[in-house]
């Protein structure tokens, strides 16, 4: 599920900086990829976080 995430969310952020862009608004066109740079650094601390607190569990008996 957390591939279908990062290529929804990022990448629709990615495309339409891309589109914008293409369409002749400089400013407007490059405030979604700083969103896109922001969030993909967001989510990645988060699962970095997240699997540092989780800590290591060996479940084999």
């Amino acid at each position: 599920m957390l591939p279908g995430f990062f290529t929804l969310t990022v990448g629709s952020l990615g495309m339409r900086g891309l589109t914008t862009l293409a369409g002749g608004h400089v400013i407007a066109g490059f405030t979604d990829p700083l969103k896109l740079v922001t969030i993909v650094t967001a989510i990645a601390v988060g699962l970095v976080t997240g699997a540092a607190l989780a800590g290591r569990r060996d479940d084999a008996v």
